[in-house]
């Protein structure tokens, strides 16, 4: 199960919520958790760290400055 949540997370443009729906997860909170203690990290973490950016930025942002994309 985890393998497949990294995969939608790196390769899928849907929501963390979605991706736990799809995986039979009654909430994204219960995803997230079991995640989180599977890996060490959140579901957002390890998202922006395969798409090589900063969790912090947003989806416009410049890639590991925190700042926006020009």
């Amino acid at each position: 199960m985890i393998l497949e949540a990294k995969r939608l997370l790196a390769h899928g443009g849907q929501p963390a919520s979605r991706i736990a729906a799809q995986l039979g997860f009654t909430s994204a909170t219960d995803c997230s958790t079991y995640f989180h203690q599977r890996t060490g990290q959140s579901p957002i973490t390890f998202r922006a760290t395969a798409l090589g950016r900063s969790a912090k930025n947003g989806p416009g942002d410049t890639p590991g400055t925190g700042r926006p994309g020009q």
